[in-house]
């Protein structure tokens, strides 16, 4: 993105932040996922109970998905108009298709350097070739 010294300290801050608060929803959609594996394995498993489990964690994915937006947003806030772009080049590959958030890993020499070339679904698996 080019960030600024002063845009990155306000990337690192919101990123702090919102890791704190992910790690505390994940924590909690973890524990009540376990009740209700333990409430399945039940030799009469209590119907309302796993409904009540499945609910509450649907409502812990909501809260999850919102501080995630509401993140995205954020850092979204401190671009100008051409970081803005790439921005949403990012989103567009850190979401994937499920709505799902992919956490990057590095892309190579290039380090986030702007958009690779498009190399279209499935490229992952695709043998090498030499080009």
């Amino acid at each position: 993105l080019g960030l600024t010294p002063q845009q990155q300290e306000h990337f690192w801050r919101l990123s702090m932040d919102y890791g704190r608060e992910a790690r505390s929803i994940s924590s909690n959609m973890t524990d009540l996922r376990n009740k209700l594996l333990q409430e399945m394995i039940q030799e009469q498993p209590n119907q309302l109970v796993l409904d009540s489990l499945s609910e509450e964690i649907g409502e812990w994915h909501v809260k999850l998905k919102k501080l995630t937006v509401n993140h995205y947003l954020g850092l979204k806030s401190y671009c100008n108009d051409d970081q803005q772009q790439t921005f949403y080049w990012i989103m567009q590959n850190v979401i994937n298709p499920d709505g799902e958030v992919v956490v990057p890993r590095g892309q190579g020499r290039r380090q986030g350097a702007g958009p690779p070339i498009d190399r279209g679904r499935g490229w992952r698996n695709r043998p090498l070739t030499n080009e």
